[in-house]
């Protein structure tokens, strides 16, 4: 039961991570001004968590704070 168990923790987990990334997507698009630029930004964000001991998802909150108090996007 207990295995069982953390299968269906890891599957809420990863829905939620999934759901999580798709509105910081969202809010990209909107910080950005398109879909392209939003997957630039986070693509940016991907290479500068596998180069620091930060996750991507980390790295993007962080610039969405940023981006969010007006640093441009480039900057953030």
């Amino acid at each position: 039961m207990g295995a069982f168990n953390m299968l269906i923790g890891g599957i809420k987990n990863f829905i939620a991570t999934g759901a999580e990334m798709e509105v910081l997507f969202l809010q990209l698009e909107g910080f950005t001004g398109s879909a392209e630029s939003a997957a630039d930004a986070y693509q940016r964000f991907v290479e500068i968590g596998q180069a620091t001991p930060f996750t991507a998802k980390q790295v993007a909150t962080a610039a969405r704070t940023m981006m969010g108090f007006g640093i441009e996007t480039s900057t953030a």
